[in-house]
């Protein structure tokens, strides 16, 4: 998957361009784990989740780069990796879709009316995280996943909330 440009602002300010694996010295997963993890991401988040993040001092301990969203018109397959700064382990992988929902806006056949054609919805669809002992001590998946949240949360400024 390629990395697309986008225009962002952070909340440290303009980004220059999006993050990608080159910008710094990053190692794989040992011993992973994966597990499905349905978690909705409001569409206007996209962009920043996408961008990542790069590491300007010291006292910033994440590396965060992005692959996809894999389609020609922004929709499909993402993949949001997760590095420690200081080491590159790779500590959290988030796998997501971006899908283009087209609908006529007529009714359905629960009664309900659609009514947005053209919509794009996004979530996470699965989590990977590593189990290896020398690289991150007692990982379990609830701790990846709130690991995830707050990388997300307070480095992107993504709040993942919920579960679908």
């Amino acid at each position: 998957m390629t990395p697309l440009p986008l225009p962002l602002v952070s909340p440290q300010g303009p980004a220059s361009r999006r993050t990608v694996a080159s910008d710094w010295g990053i190692k794989p997963f040992r011993k992973p784990a994966t597990t499905p993890w349905k978690v909705p991401i409001p569409v206007h988040a996209m962009p920043r989740l996408l961008q990542g993040d790069f590491p300007q001092e010291m006292e910033d301990k994440w590396f965060v780069y992005a692959d996809g969203p894999d389609g020609p018109d922004g929709s499909g397959a993402f993949v949001v990796h997760l590095h420690r700064s200081w080491t590159g382990f790779k500590v959290v992988e988030l796998r997501g879709m971006v899908e283009a929902i087209t609908t006529t806006g007529e009714e359905e056949k629960d009664g309900k009316v659609d009514g947005q054609v053209g919509k794009r919805v996004a979530y996470i669809s699965e989590i990977v995280w590593e189990l290896d002992p020398k690289v991150v001590l007692d990982t379990t998946e609830e701790r990846a996943k709130s690991t995830a949240r707050d990388v997300c949360e307070f480095v992107l400024g993504v709040k993942l909330v919920g579960e679908m």
